[in-house]
């Protein structure tokens, strides 16, 4: 076996024939990992995702804002309610509910004050809707304790934006009274009973058991 030599290398030259020089010789370029090409293959993932966890965290906090602003203008419209809404209420000088009665705002303002409510509430729900979507996870303490408070607060507010409440507690107190809230008005049971009222609209709530129900109540309360 005669040895070959590279010139001026005294190293012996590559067979042309030997599989194992011929893989030695390949370029250098065919094994460069993905360091030395310049190219990482978390890079392409991190373009897409990082924007979405930027969108979703946009979004939840445009959310909490639009929820969180609704609720505070309802808590306001509640602590000047005397000053926009029918009918004026007694309220005590001790205890709840509470209400800023020297504030006067005009209704204008508080109407469009409620429009705004409504629909930075309904804005907020949807981003709400939409940063979830995008992986966006809120904390459910934060939400029951966040709803806590605003309950909390509201409760010891006067009833504002409907007039719901007073027809209630003033049906409930023509029953206890021997009255069928069918036939009798709120105006009514103030003529009657010096009792708080203020529409001439009888109970827009029918018995259960139908109209011929309705004839019995009203002749058994006169």
């Amino acid at each position: 076996m005669h040895s070959v030599t590279a010139a001026g290398s005294g190293r012996p030259a590559a067979d042309p024939a030997d599989p194992a020089d011929s893989a030695g010789a390949a370029d250098p370029a065919d094994h460069a990992g993905p360091a030395d090409s310049g190219f990482t293959e978390s890079a392409g993932p991190a373009v897409t995702v990082e924007p979405a966890a930027r969108r979703a965290r946009l979004l939840t906090g445009l959310a909490a804002a639009g929820i969180g602003g609704s609720i505070l203008i309802m808590i306001a419209a509640s602590l000047v309610r005397d000053s926009w809404m029918y009918p004026p209420v007694a309220l005590p000088g001790w205890g709840p509910p509470w209400d800023l009665e020297s504030v006067r705002v005009p209704v204008a303002v508080v109407t469009i004050a409620l429009w705004t409510t409504v629909i930075a509430g309904l804005g907020g729900r949807d981003r709400r809707l939409a940063a979830v979507r995008l992986g966006a996870r809120p904390s459910a303490r934060g939400l029951l304790v966040a709803a806590a408070v605003a309950v909390a607060v509201l409760t010891v507010l006067p009833p504002a934006g409907s007039t719901d409440a007073f027809d209630c507690a003033a049906c409930g107190r023509m029953l206890a009274l021997g009255h069928s809230p069918y036939v009798m008005t709120p105006y009514h049971l103030r003529l009657a009973h010096n009792a708080f009222a203020w529409p001439t609209t009888r109970s827009p709530v029918p018995p259960r058991s139908g109209r011929r129900s309705r004839g019995r109540r009203a002749d058994a309360f006169g």
